[in-house]
């Protein structure tokens, strides 16, 4: 990776994705399959990026957002909830997992 610009604007960025695939019912690779062919983003790049080992680029959040029914500016409002302590609604899938961490 060239630089970081990764802050917590960005860590809420990729939660926002990831909360947004879960709270869908998705897979990875039920996202990374929705995918434009030529945006050439795979499941296991998916992963990256949601384990914020793989930086996310614009076109790539643009293309993930639309694939979750979404456009850029409701997923940048959806990250800055996040970013500012507000939560995502709780979804059967978030709230069995919080479970499990007991």
């Amino acid at each position: 990776m060239a630089g970081n610009f990764r802050n917590g604007a960005y860590d809420a960025l990729v939660e926002a994705l990831k909360a947004r695939r879960e709270a869908m019912g998705l897979s990875q690779i039920d996202v990374a399959a929705a995918l434009p062919g030529w945006l050439g983003l795979e499941n296991t790049m998916l992963n990256k990026i949601e384990h914020k080992t793989r930086d996310v680029s614009f076109v790539e959040a643009r293309e993930l957002a639309k694939v979750l029914g979404l456009d850029v500016a409701k997923l940048d409002a959806m990250a800055v909830e996040l970013e500012t302590g507000r939560h995502l609604p709780v979804t059967p899938a978030r709230a069995k997992r919080a479970r499990k961490k007991r």
